[in-house]
């Protein structure tokens, strides 16, 4: 019987504004997260009149020009937060799918955004043996379309996205029950896909994200991992 350990480091990245962004980090092979919220915002001067004056004939103060003075005021923030940093799947059997789920919160003063992203490489072991990203029960499965996943002669690895909390809403394709996904791979070029949007003003939206891997007898018996990033870009 093949059996398999994956753990699936995770890593949140927090967009706002150009220039500005805050990530968590990792180091070590135990994988220790240090980080802490992801919180950006950005101050933008602001123009303040403070007139200037001249003497007239009679002696009445009469404004010449105005002179400006910069003061700031603070942009609306949004940040990012993933409360499980990693997700240990632990020994695989063959046939035997194994799920792990974990919330992802978007907290934001602004109109909307959406969320990307993207694996640096399909499930991978120091050996380079790979566990491919599931093609979904009819092959059809891709970064951007979602299809059923429930024959357990299935394999790969993939996620789905559901709403808990808020008005936003998972990407198209997730609406049906078992349905999942690729992440779209960084290694193979792919561009970062969306998972989840929100067109409206909402103080907190709670996603869950949930990922499947089920193995092959044949699969090779190692450890095997991978490094999902996620964005929050805004609307703007």
């Amino acid at each position: 019987m093949t059996r398999t350990i994956l753990i699936l480091p995770l890593i949140s990245l927090a967009m706002a504004f150009p220039f500005s962004a805050f990530a968590t980090t990792m180091s070590g092979d135990s994988f220790t997260i240090e980080g802490k919220p992801h919180v950006v915002s950005e101050k933008k001067p602001t123009l303040q009149a403070s007139p200037a004056y001249k003497k007239s004939d009679g002696g009445q103060d009469i404004p010449l020009i105005e002179n400006f003075t910069l003061g700031e005021i603070s942009q609306p923030t949004i940040s990012l937060s993933l409360p499980q940093n990693i997700l240990d799947f632990d020994v695989l059997s063959p046939t035997n799918p194994v799920i792990r789920r974990h919330q992802l919160i978007i907290t934001s003063q602004l109109s909307g955004y959406q969320v990307l992203a993207f694996e640096n490489h399909p499930l991978q072991s120091k050996n380079q043996a790979l566990i491919p990203d599931t093609t979904c029960d009819n092959g059809a499965c891709s970064d951007t379309l979602a299809s059923e996943w429930t024959n357990t002669l299935t394999y790969g690895f993939g996620y789905r996205c559901e709403i808990q909390q808020g008005k936003g809403r998972c990407a198209t394709g997730f609406e049906p029950t078992n349905t999942y996904k690729q992440f779209a791979d960084a290694s193979d070029n792919q561009s970062p896909a969306v998972v989840a949007q929100n067109t409206k003003q909402d103080k907190q939206t709670i996603y869950t994200l949930e990922y499947k891997v089920n193995t092959s007898r044949t699969q090779q018996k190692d450890s095997y991992t991978n490094t999902i990033t996620y964005l929050v870009i805004p609307n703007f």
